[in-house]
């Protein structure tokens, strides 16, 4: 079978990847960790970017006056979200920007951080879902 191919096509660009997924859960206890001290960090493959990216507080925070989450990193500590309310159920849905990790090695990791005032929180869960995709990396082959 004599197959053509147009002219715009790029030959050899075949290499696909699945995204990678972290899924996780963080408690109020791991953020009242002494190691995290309210600050959890996720390490990034590197020159990945991440493409979809939610929370879901699956039992909300309690601290008497505010209860947030604040995801970026070292560059920029807001760059997914400001101020997310851990005071209500359900999914915190965050936009990816674009931006690269790593590419040279460094800023590798997502900062997660809780921001809590008046009464310190007696209870509180989310689950974290972040997917990535990395530059150079393929599971398998189109053709």
């Amino acid at each position: 079978m004599n197959q053509e191919f147009p002219s715009n096509v790029i030959y050899n660009i075949d290499g696909r990847q699945h995204p990678d997924v972290a899924y996780f859960e963080i408690s109020l206890e791991n953020f009242n960790d002494p190691l995290f001290n309210q600050v959890i960090s996720i390490e990034l493959p590197p020159s990945s970017q991440i493409t979809r990216m939610f929370a879901n507080v699956t039992d909300t925070f309690n601290a008497a006056t505010t209860d947030t989450l604040v995801i970026g990193d070292d560059t920029d500590d807001d760059r997914y979200g400001a101020a997310v309310d851990l005071k209500t159920a359900g999914l915190k849905q965050f936009t990816p920007t674009g931006f690269i990790y790593g590419p040279d090695g460094t800023l590798n990791y997502l900062r997660i951080k809780r921001v809590a005032t008046g009464t310190a929180a007696t209870k509180g869960t989310l689950r974290l879902f972040v997917e990535t995709v990395a530059e150079g990396k393929a599971y398998h082959t189109q053709g």
